[in-house]
């Protein structure tokens, strides 16, 4: 009885602590996964859970002007850099247009081995973005699925990569210049295209041409850039302007990284993006 409320006592405090995920909106998980990478998808409008499997051996432009690299290797090379899993996570939001939110250790592949480990598997999780009430509302989502709610896409069956000659002369793969529809729909947030906000991304990170990069993330999660303007390189990072609150500015924010302020927006559009040279550092 005394273990049985304790417990209680925990829960009780941790939920009543501030949490990112508001339970509602589709939330993404970058994981390493033993050689290979697996993004999860947790999705409340269609009630599933989708693990999505990246073989490791996936040639990408790896987030923060690392070069080129395969994707199994970026969790290591962001821990030995520093900056931990926003390197794997940037990485497959710019390179392979999956709009990833946040990351964690692989403790956070038990979300997606039953409901029992689910429940186990936010005291695995050695680090992560998210703390730990938004670990434990994961456990519970997932605790709360129908049965099929939780299957796996092997992306080498989707038609999205194409197995070639990589760097080093080794066989693996590469991404196709578009994403498939299915992919594109598990990574759409429904609110985002709901809202239609017209958005327009202004880059001043010195590399002209960058902002397509962003602009397909913006399309992945659901969103329309409507305009893209390049001027000079000034310095910072990355700002978000909007007038009104939305589910497009919350989500664009997390994917991206950028602060955000609500503030008078220049032209006919919704929301602005405008990205510094120290963007380019990390993403």
């Amino acid at each position: 009885m005394v273990v049985f409320c304790s417990v209680a006592i925990v829960f009780s405090f941790l939920f009543f602590q501030r949490s990112i995920w508001d339970s509602k909106t589709r939330l993404s998980l970058v994981v390493p996964d033993g050689e290979n990478v697996s993004v999860l998808v947790f999705d409340p409008f269609a009630g599933t859970l989708v693990r999505v499997l990246i073989p490791g051996n996936t040639e990408v432009l790896a987030a923060g002007q690392y070069g080129v690299w395969s994707i199994g290797s970026l969790w290591e090379l962001g821990e030995s850099e520093g900056v931990g899993g926003e390197l794997l996570a940037n990485t497959v939001s710019k390179s392979l247009g999956l709009p990833v939110e946040h990351w964690a250790s692989s403790g956070a592949l038990l979300y997606s081995k039953g409901k029992i480990s689910a429940l186990v598997s936010p005291f695995r999780i050695r680090e992560s973005s998210l703390g730990m009430v938004d670990r434990i509302r994961l456990a519970m989502f997932v605790w709360s699925l129908s049965s099929g709610g939780i299957y796996k896409i092997d992306l080498t069956e989707t038609g999205y990569l194409v197995r070639t000659e990589i760097s080093g002369g080794d066989s693996g793969f590469k991404p196709r210049s578009n994403v498939p529809e299915r992919l594109s729909a598990l990574f759409s947030v429904p609110e985002v295209s709901d809202e239609a906000l017209a958005i327009s991304v202004v880059n001043s990170t010195g590399d002209w041409g960058y902002s397509e990069h962003v602009s397909g993330v913006v399309d992945g999660v659901g969103g329309r850039v409507l305009a893209i303007a390049d001027e000079d390189a000034v310095p910072g990072d990355c700002n978000i302007f909007y007038e009104v609150d939305s589910v497009t500015v919350d989500v664009l924010s997390m994917v991206l990284g950028c602060e955000t302020k609500m503030t008078e927006v220049a032209g006919n559009f919704d929301v602005q993006i405008r990205l510094g040279v120290d963007f380019l550092k990390r993403f």
